[in-house]
């Protein structure tokens, strides 16, 4: 009993390192060069898109378009936001203005379908608030 509980700890503890997403070392690829730009990396955390979207927009326009610069960019979640906060003297060209945070799951965002709020930053206040979803916030990617 006490080999396969050994077993078993030694597995998980191998398959979670195995899973976890390496950070690249190098600036990742766009399809939107002029939202990406030269992306700002948080060092050992996660990079971020040097320019905020061209203009402001509701939650879920923000979620697709930030999705739709390629493989895992996304909108920061929750904690990532909370990084970003702390460095945001780091993050050129950030405005102080307030940020679409992602829901942290699609049940929440499916329950927020029906004009329900979600998570935003806002940097002139350095804490996370709720707004509408149907309401307009800047948007900075983030690639994880």
């Amino acid at each position: 009993m006490r080999n396969l509980t050994i077993f078993f700890i030694f597995y998980f503890t191998i398959t979670s390192f195995s899973s976890c997403r390496k950070i690249p070392e190098t600036s990742p690829s766009s399809s939107n060069l002029m939202v990406t730009g030269e992306p700002i990396l948080i060092p050992g955390h996660f990079w971020v898109a040097q320019f905020d979207f061209p203009g402001s927009m509701d939650y879920f326009q923000a979620r697709s378009y930030a999705q739709a610069l390629g493989p895992r960019w996304d909108l920061p979640s929750r904690g990532q936001a909370k990084i970003m906060m702390v460095n945001k003297d780091s993050l050129l060209e950030m405005n102080e203005e307030t940020y679409w945070i992602r829901l942290s799951s699609w049940t929440d965002q499916s329950s927020n379908n029906m004009g329900g709020s979600a998570d935003i930053m806002d940097l002139s206040n350095n804490e996370i608030q709720m707004a509408p979803i149907t309401a307009n916030h800047s948007i900075r990617a983030i690639y994880r």
